[in-house]
């Protein structure tokens, strides 16, 4: 397992646009917005192993779409 004191480098790939985080932690949350979305989604990486990331995606509680 990671120690919580070592950055991370996130990439989130969506709607065909890429996010790119640096110096993240474990279970820090990485935002990013889908194309019809008026509020940001969250990526939390809790484990890294050899070949194995686990962790979830948040959507936000309230769906409201743009126009």
């Amino acid at each position: 397992m990671r120690s919580q004191e070592k950055p991370l480098y996130h990439r989130v790939i969506a709607d065909d646009k890429t996010v790119e985080k640096r110096d993240k932690t474990l279970n820090e949350p990485v935002q990013f917005l889908l194309s019809k979305a008026t509020q940001p989604y969250e990526l939390v990486v809790n484990d890294i192993k050899k070949d194995l990331i686990s962790g979830y995606v948040a959507s936000p509680k309230v769906q409201q779409t743009r126009n």
